[in-house]
């Protein structure tokens, strides 16, 4: 999947708490809670990293290879979009 730049939709507030992140939508009443390798795949997307950038990170953190967190990190992003949580610049 090709990313543009991501951003919480308004309303949505994230967290991280003991290395997972909490995103709590303000407005539908909804939360996702996110494991680490997720947690830092969107921490890095919001912070304006490319996929490319975030993936590297992910294959040398979590010891994946590069095509299982490719796929990981479109299905993130995927569920996210359809949740209306982020939403892209």
């Amino acid at each position: 999947m090709k990313l543009t730049k991501l951003r919480l939709r308004t309303g949505v507030v994230a967290q991280i708490l003991e290395g997972e992140m909490v995103l709590l939508d303000t407005l539908g009443g909804q939360y996702f809670d996110l494991n680490p390798s997720g947690t830092l795949m969107l921490d890095r997307l919001l912070k304006g990293d490319s996929s490319d950038q975030t993936l590297g990170v992910v294959v040398e953190r979590f010891s994946v290879d590069r095509p299982r967190a490719q796929q990981d990190l479109d299905l993130l992003v995927r569920q996210l979009l359809d949740a209306g949580l982020i939403e892209t610049q």
